[in-house]
């Protein structure tokens, strides 16, 4: 299919209103098609094996396969069908350095805090209105999972394809329209494809951060670098963590270990303590982990406000008008779709 050819107005330097729907238009039917398919073909799937190979709905490794094939086996392909039609534009290409990327990955931690934080709140509120508990799936899926498991696809394999597909695929046709729409509507796509209200926040935000460094530097191995790090502590080292835990994590142990203290029996204490030390390198990484967390997400509100300034987004080769942005954005037919 032959690339859609855009070009500015001669009396503004803008795109056209029409030009600028079908440019998001095309966008949001790239959007639509990666999110249908995928669910599509995931929800098919599921029913498959439950009808025909039911202990396969328990395998971590086939799910996870079989998510990964829906999407980006699938759902991908049908994606670029349209976005190749858009230009490219090219990004440049500027060394973060060491200290540049320290304090990319402490910001992220930062984001992740808000964005979890905004989460929570959102859907404590939905479960009391609705009066029903609300199950975060990736918690429910990592924390059964095992952590070779959980290692090969959250901090291998997504990190990679995630950032060449956010970042990279869809940053460079965005980039056309400018810097600021890049970076904003490849977040928001990043946090909509998650698919719940429990990661879209922290997903958008850190979209956000990791499609600005792409975008500044041209550079995808950075955001892949951080995303491994963010899913390696949250995604295998806490739920191993939590999951060797659980046998301690008890009222009961609550109670027993109250119960000793204030009783000052020494030969009880150390019973306990004897009982107690194959936990302490978990209960050591989680409070090194809780430690680390919070000293990086404060050190990331001081590099975020002493950057601020620094934040600026070029204007692209096809800047759509100002005039409409909002309506030109919203209202076509294929963001009407994806929504």
């Amino acid at each position: 299919m032959s690339k859609y050819h855009f070009k500015p107005l001669t009396q503004t330097g803008a795109l056209s209103e029409d030009d600028s729907k079908k440019y998001f238009s095309t966008v949001g039917l790239a959007v639509f098609a990666f999110m249908f398919i995928s669910y599509a073909t995931s929800f098919a799937a599921s029913l498959i094996m439950v009808k025909f190979a039911p202990q396969w709905t328990q395998d971590s490794t086939v799910t996870n396969t079989l998510s990964l094939i829906a999407q980006y086996g699938l759902g991908l392909p049908a994606a670029l069908f349209f976005l190749r039609k858009l230009p490219r534009d090219t990004t440049p290409s500027e060394g973060l350095g060491v200290k540049g990327f320290f304090g990319v990955l402490c910001v992220s931690f930062t984001f992740m805090t808000i964005g979890s934080t905004v989460s929570d709140l959102l859907t404590n509120g939905l479960a009391l209105l609705f009066d029903r508990e609300l199950v975060n799936p990736l918690e429910s899926n990592i924390t059964g999972e095992s952590p070779l498991s959980n290692f090969i696809f959250l901090v291998i394999l997504a990190p990679v394809i995630e950032e060449l597909v956010f970042r990279k695929l869809i940053c460079d046709r965005l980039l056309p329209l400018g810097e600021g729409y890049a970076v904003v509507l490849s977040a928001a796509i990043f946090g909509l494809v998650h698919g719940n209200f429990f990661q879209f926040f922290y997903a958008f935000l850190t979209g956000l951060l990791f499609s600005y460094v792409y975008v500044k530097t041209g550079r995808v191995r950075y955001t892949i670098t951080i995303h491994m790090i963010i899913n390696l502590l949250g995604g295998v080292l806490m739920p191993w963590v939590i999951k060797t835990l659980t046998p301690v994590l008890t009222d009961e142990m609550y109670a027993r270990l109250e119960e000793v203290i204030n009783s000052g029996d020494v030969a009880a204490m150390e019973a306990l303590a004897s009982e107690l030390s194959p936990y302490m390198l978990p209960v050591f990484l989680w409070s090194g982990y809780e430690l680390v967390f919070t000293v990086l997400s404060m050190a990331g509100v001081f590099i975020f406000f002493r950057n601020l300034k620094k934040v600026k987004f070029q204007t692209g080769l096809l800047p759509p008008e100002k005039e409409h942005r909002i309506a030109n954005i919203f209202c076509n037919g294929g963001v009407a779709l994806a929504i």
